[in-house]
């Protein structure tokens, strides 16, 4: 039998009291009996308060340990349970097929007010995105793009829709329409809620020097190199770009990736990703092929000379320390001259630009500021950038930016200005 805590000390309080009682009776005179059996009684009682908290701290003490040891009782029933469970799951599903579906995608509201120009919520847009996998092995994934337009009306867009073959562990086959493996932003940045500033960068938009998307095949994967590091790959086979023309300059390259051939022939290229240590990423992207004018003032080209084509980028992507993102970026597209053509000189569209991001430690706040350089063969386009902003994050998907622009365009007729921008951006 388990003996209370406070037992021992009863007994010794009761022992005392037994020895000292009758000494201090023989001992006292008459006229102290009563002072003395006062102050015994007061210690008496004094004592007795004590042994009472010692018990109950003793009762609650064993109470709390009793519970403790009923929880970890419990614990360890669920434990067993619920690797019963597994092992009955796990058994019932050997040989089984697995499908996965998942719904993502994003959204972002922006605020614009030029320099020059009427404050507006400019810009609305949702980016659905859908994804599916069979068995890992067969992939799927498409993406929308909706916008509203100035009168109300949406826009929509097939920004994406292709199918993927794991037919290795580290190597895939991608056919459809796929978003451009050349550069980094393109492919892995420019969703709003990813990008840190509210805009892309100068020469990354639609005619810009950075593909967007093209159709064909692409096979992307990954190996390591032992002590030299991690390598990623993607290499393709694509219809190519188309360009446009204005009189008899080349105005604008259309990268968005379209399902016609005019021409008859394929571009072909690839991106080559390394990563000597986890938090450095240097890449290398080219692409080479023959493009057409296939279309004159809006209206369709017929006849016209198929032209050399060449891609060169290069990319980096660093973490130095937690919280700070260095990156920036080189892109570079050139279609050659062609003497028969309406529009016969060669065209370039050059950009670059690098930018720096820093996230407070255990803080919702990040700054970030990017400067840039695109030049194309169309002055009205080409300018410099500046940009700065500051960014709230509510939750690990969701941010507030607001920024300012400063651009200093090649043409004094060109409508690229200086602007403050917020947007607040959300991906699911």
């Amino acid at each position: 039998m388990r003996i209370p805590l406070a037992t021992p000390l009863a007994l010794a309080v009761g022992f005392a009291l037994s020895i000292a009682s009758p000494w201090a009776l023989a001992a006292s005179s008459p006229t102290n009996d009563s002072a003395e059996l006062a102050a015994l009684r007061a210690q008496v009682a004094e004592l007795t308060r004590r042994l009472d908290e010692l018990a109950q701290k003793a009762d609650s003490t064993q109470a709390a340990a009793q519970a403790a040891q009923d929880t970890a009782q419990a614990a360890d029933q669920r434990t067993v349970q619920l690797e019963q469970q597994t092992r009955t799951l796990a058994s019932s599903q050997a040989g089984a097929t697995r499908v996965v579906s998942h719904l993502g995608g994003y959204g972002f509201v922006n605020f614009v007010a030029p320099q020059d120009g009427n404050a507006a919520f400019s810009q609305v847009g949702f980016n659905p995105i859908f994804h599916y996998s069979y068995d890992d092995k067969i992939f799927f994934e498409g993406e929308l793009e909706l916008e509203a337009e100035e009168d109300g009306s949406t826009s929509t867009a097939l920004e994406f829709a292709n199918i993927g073959w794991l037919f290795g562990e580290n190597a895939m086959l991608v056919a459809g329409k796929f978003l451009s493996p050349l550069g980094n932003f393109r492919q892995n940045l420019h969703p709003a809620w990813i990008n840190r500033l509210a805009t892309m960068p100068l020469g990354f938009m639609d005619g810009g020097a950075a593909p967007i998307a093209d159709v064909g095949l692409q096979l992307r994967g990954s190996f390591s190199a032992a002590a030299a590091g991690q390598f990623t790959y993607a290499g393709f086979v694509t219809n190519g770009p188309t360009l446009e023309a204005d009189g008899d300059e080349i105005e604008a390259i259309a990268t968005e990736g379209g399902t016609g051939n005019a021409d008859g022939n394929f571009t072909v290229g690839g991106r080559v990703g390394w990563f000597p240590v986890p938090t450095l990423e240097i890449a290398g992207s080219y692409a080479r092929g023959r493009v057409s004018v296939t279309s004159i003032e809006g209206e369709e080209a017929e006849d016209e000379p198929t032209r050399s084509y060449r891609f060169y980028g290069a990319d980096f992507n660093w973490q130095p320390l937690p919280g700070l993102g260095v990156r920036g970026e080189y892109a570079r597209q050139r279609a050659g001259g062609a003497e028969a053509s309406v529009a016969p000189d060669s065209a370039v569209w050059r950009t670059w630009y690098t930018q720096a991001a820093y996230r407070f430690n255990g803080l919702p706040w990040e700054v970030v500021a990017r400067y840039g350089d695109f030049k194309s063969n169309n002055d009205m386009m080409s300018a410099s950038q500046f940009g700065a902003g500051l960014n709230y994050w509510l939750t690990a998907s969701t941010v507030i930016k607001a920024g300012y622009e400063f651009n200093n365009p090649d043409s004094p007729m060109s409508a690229v200005g200086d602007k403050f921008i917020m947007q607040i951006a959300h991906g699911f």
